[in-house]
């Protein structure tokens, strides 16, 4: 006879007396049993997901659940409440997966050299600097502000990145970054996220902060570019995770603003969003200037308002 696991609804006093009296403080539960909520909020971040299995915790009183779900050919674990919050995600790594030790995820040496203000050779982090991209229905703006923000005891420069669509606003972040006086290495130390529909800011998805939750900073963009070389953007566990790929560091790009030699590819990726990948490029002494559909169509020093 096969067994069924039956999950009545519990007042949290329940729960934890059960807890006391030596019952499992985790077992595995059928698909069909999780909650509504939880199998919505899984549709809704992963759409072409498929869930393999689901583990019921207690802690504390607080149900959780352990959610796997395959995308595309990787496995995710996911942390979630009950109402269906992601509270964590996790690629689980096979053995044919790439070692995470290639990827370069502590830039603590660094700290002590870092500078709000400064020249990379592919990324300008001086206040005014301003670069437009466009394609048919889509504008990004990135303006270097004259603002300062300390984030994880480092004075960080502010840069606006501005997003439309057919006209209207749908995002504003204020990233911060600071720039190493030995290197010329770029540093990422979060951002602040303002989600935009209908003219009003409906989220901030996205945000974080180095030294919050145990994020750190990471790598935006290297003093000295190397081939092949891997190299984590953004170390927010469960919240923001992107990395980078060195492909190239001789490409020729035309775009509306001109056309660039030797310049820098970007394959930009995310265990958070397995299978994925964006690629970005870069031109000497001007920065980014393609990203996906956008190019550059404007570049140089603009003034800020006061």
């Amino acid at each position: 006879m096969k067994t069924r696991f039956c999950f009545c609804v519990m007042t949290v006093s329940a729960i934890a007396s059960l807890v006391n009296q030596g019952w499992s403080d985790e077992k595995p539960i059928p698909l069909d049993k999780l909650p509504d909520a939880v199998v919505k909020s899984v549709e809704e971040k992963y759409p072409k997901a498929k869930l393999l299995e689901a583990t019921q915790k207690v802690d504390d009183g607080k149900i959780e659940y352990e959610v796997i779900v395959k995308v595309g050919d990787k496995k995710i674990e996911l942390t979630m409440s009950k109402s269906g919050k992601i509270k964590s995600a996790e690629e689980l790594r096979s053995d044919e997966d790439d070692d995470e030790s290639e990827w370069t995820t502590d830039f603590s040496s660094e700290k002590s050299d870092l500078t709000s203000t400064g020249r990379n050779p592919f990324f300008v982090l001086e206040p005014g600097y301003q670069l437009v991209l466009e394609d048919d229905n889509e504008h990004l703006t990135f303006t270097v502000l004259n603002e300062t923000k300390m984030v994880d005891g480092i004075e960080t420069r502010v840069v606006e990145e501005r997003e439309s669509k057919n006209g209207k606003l749908i995002e504003v972040s204020r990233n911060y970054f600071a720039i190493s006086k030995r290197t010329n290495s770029v540093y990422y130390f979060g951002e602040d996220v303002d989600m935009f529909k209908n003219g009003e800011v409906s989220s901030h998805d996205g945000s974080w902060l180095a030294g919050v939750a145990n994020a750190k900073f990471g790598l935006l963009m290297p003093g000295l570019p190397l081939l092949d070389a891997k190299y984590q953007q953004e170390v927010a566990p469960g919240v923001a995770m992107d990395r980078s790929e060195v492909k190239s560091i001789t490409d020729t790009v035309k775009v509306p603003a001109g056309e660039f030699k030797n310049c820098l590819k970007i394959e930009e990726s995310s265990p958070l969003e397995p299978g994925k990948t964006d690629v970005k490029l870069y031109a000497p002494n001007i920065g980014l200037l393609k990203d996906g559909s956008l190019k550059l169509v404007r570049y140089g020093k603009v003034e800020l308002k006061k």
